[in-house]
Order: structure tokens, then sequence, then C-alpha cells
């Protein structure tokens, strides 16, 4: 009967080791798969960072086959360059609007200045359209400049406050296209369309 009893003690002991070594293997494994998930966790994130990173310092697609302003998409491209860095006169180049206008799918993506004679003074609170793309209050300024009279229509961050109808004034911005406007007498003029800052 002792004989039984030590054979017995002897199993319970070995099958308690067994179980013991079973606890610490398995907390030990969960560690792992924690610290595997919690490296996975961190890498996914990193990437999705480094992916939108590259997504916002990604050159803008600016659309080189349609010339209308208002379809090509260019406006919301030059927008959203005007929110993340508005100081665009110190990056502005002289250009001939006269120029520009006649292949200004050459000219995306440069800031440009311009100077001419306002002739339509027209400003946009924060909730319209044009405010909503520029991201506040935001006005039109459609001038003309040189002896060619070419006419620059600017739709600018900020107000017309300070400026008069006939007054010499000066824009900084992205061309994005041109836009065909009608005149009185049934015609149309054609406008170089900027946005940008004055």
């Amino acid at each position: 009967m002792n004989i039984v009893k030590k054979i017995l003690k002897g199993v319970i002991a070995i099958f308690l080791v067994l179980v013991v070594i079973g606890i610490v293997v398995g907390k030990d494994d969960t560690k792992k798969d924690n610290t595997q998930t919690a490296t996975q966790t961190s890498s996914s994130t990193e990437t999705k960072k480094t992916e939108d990173k590259a997504a916002s310092t990604k050159a803008p697609e600016w659309n080189t086959s349609e010339m209308d302003a208002q379809k090509n998409g260019n406006i919301k491209i030059a927008a959203k360059l005007v929110k993340n860095d508005s100081n665009l006169a110190a990056k502005a180049e002289t250009a001939s609007a006269a120029e520009v206008i006649k292949r200004p799918w050459d000219y995306y993506g440069k800031v440009l200045k311009f100077e001419g004679t306002a002739g339509i003074l027209q400003d946009y609170p924060a909730g319209s359209d044009i405010g909503k793309i520029l991201g506040g209050e935001s006005c039109e300024v459609v001038m003309t400049i040189g002896n060619e009279k070419t006419i620059v229509d600017g739709l600018l961050r900020g107000t017309t406050k300070g400026l008069s109808k006939g007054q010499r004034v000066v824009i900084y911005g992205y061309p994005v296209g041109i836009s065909e406007v009608p005149n009185k007498v049934g015609g149309k003029f054609t406008h170089l369309v900027i946005v940008g800052v004055k």
C-alpha cells in the first residue's frame, strides 16, 4: 500500500509540475502574442502615418486637359495650397498675363504675381462656396493688365477692404485655367482665373 501511495504521490507531483509549466509557458506565449500584436499595431500605425504624410506632400495632379477653371477641378487644388501656405508673395514669379492666358497649363503649380487695374471687387462670406473652398472670408478681384487689357480674375483669401474700383492692385496666386464670361454686346470675355491672396 505504501508503494501505491508513493507512486500516486509521484504521479500527482509530476502532474502538478506539468500544469505549472503549462501555465508559465502559456503566460509567456500570451506575452509574446501581446507583444507581437502591439508591434503589428504600431507598425501599421506608422505605415498609415507615412502614407498620409506622403499623400500630403505628394505633388498635386493638375488637370491640364480641360482649360475651363469651373470644370477642371484646379480651383480646389490651388485653394488647398493657399490654405496650407498663404505667404505667396515670397515665392511669386512675375509673368505676362497675356502669355499665361494663352497656355495656363504651363504655369499650373507656380505662384505668379499680377498687377493691374481693379474693375470688379466682390466680397464673399465664409459660408459661401468660395469662402468654404478658401477657408473663410474671401473675395473676387477682376482686373485688367497691360495695353492688351488681359483680364485676370482673382479668387482670393481675405476681403476687398481698402480697395476701390480703378485702383492699381497686386495679387499673388496659382493660375487654374480660364473662364468665358458673357459681355453686354453678346460676345464673351476670356478671363485668366487665379486662386491666391492680395
